[in-house]
């Protein structure tokens, strides 16, 4: 069974001498976790979270597919002098690790979570775009449905990040806790 994909890296995970586990974002399953042995046809020193790929996984073993071929499509390496963007994307990894089931497509919420990446790269607000994802991830889950709340009704409605308006601290917090 071989089974091509896209996605983006979400955490990389040292496993054994040439292994690395990867927690990805696909378009085509949704949450997954993969092992990809390092070798000449796949050679790994490249990979690290908030990486767009494209691969072919070549069977499942237990828990983890497993990666025939993997490839770097786009590197976000803005993001590398923006620590405030980093921890925010982390503590969205973490509630979207939570919270979404695992082979479970969400290309929606794959969409909105590669164009907040971009978003950030460029400068964006980082709680205002992880008050967004947030909002998404609990309409998505239908956690929240009460759309009483400005904000939220808001922030579901939007088309672009332009039309999000400003995020209150205490609703941030109120959603980490939702999901931690």
């Amino acid at each position: 069974m071989s089974l091509i994909f896209n996605g983006i890296i979400l955490r990389v995970t040292p496993y054994k001498e040439r292994a690395e586990i990867l927690l990805l974002f696909t378009t085509e399953l949704g949450l997954v976790s993969a092992i990809v042995r390092e070798s000449k046809k796949t050679p790994t020193r490249w990979v690290e979270p908030f990486v767009v790929v494209r691969g072919k996984f070549k069977e499942r073993k237990g828990n983890f597919f497993q990666i025939e071929e993997l490839d770097g499509t786009h590197w976000y390496l803005g993001l590398r002098e923006k620590p405030s963007a980093l921890r925010m994307l982390n503590s969205i990894v973490k509630s979207t690790a939570k919270k979404v089931e695992m082979e479970s497509p969400a290309p929606l919420l794959y969409k909105l979570f590669l164009k907040i990446v971009e978003a950030l790269e460029k400068g964006s607000d980082p709680e205002t775009m992880e008050g967004l994802f947030l909002v998404k991830l609990a309409l998505h889950e239908g956690i929240l449905s009460d759309l009483g709340e400005p904000w939220i009704a808001q922030a579901a409605q939007a088309r672009s990040f332009s039309e999000v308006p400003i995020i209150p601290k205490n609703l941030v917090f109120a959603l980490n806790r939702l999901f931690c």
